[in-house]
């Protein structure tokens, strides 16, 4: 076996029951204590909110946000979401799409 020091996870909790979300969680935390770099991709606004240290917002290959664990909020994440989706509306506007 390798030793790994990233862990790329891609939505690793959906569709799983409330315990089995938890025992992915304990995992990532463990594994995050021993140094390991976590790449967690969720589409649950919950989870964004509680698990990371560091949460980065992508849209179309560019970066759109950055927050710190202690400085994110649900009201923050969303408006920067939203101004990634009106910025692609404005283009595809401007392109005649």
């Amino acid at each position: 076996m390798t030793n790994p020091r990233v862990l790329l996870m891609d939505d690793p909790t959906r569709g799983i029951d409330v315990a089995s979300k938890y025992d992915v969680y304990t995992i990532c935390k463990k594994l995050a204590e021993k140094g390991m770099g976590i790449l967690f991709v969720s589409s649950e606004m919950q989870e964004m909110l509680s698990i990371p240290d560091r949460i980065l917002v992508l849209s179309q290959g560019r970066l759109k946000g950055e927050f710190l664990h202690e400085e994110v909020t649900e009201e923050k994440l969303v408006a920067v979401s939203a101004i990634t989706i009106a910025s692609k509306k404005d283009l595809e506007e401007q392109d005649g799409k």
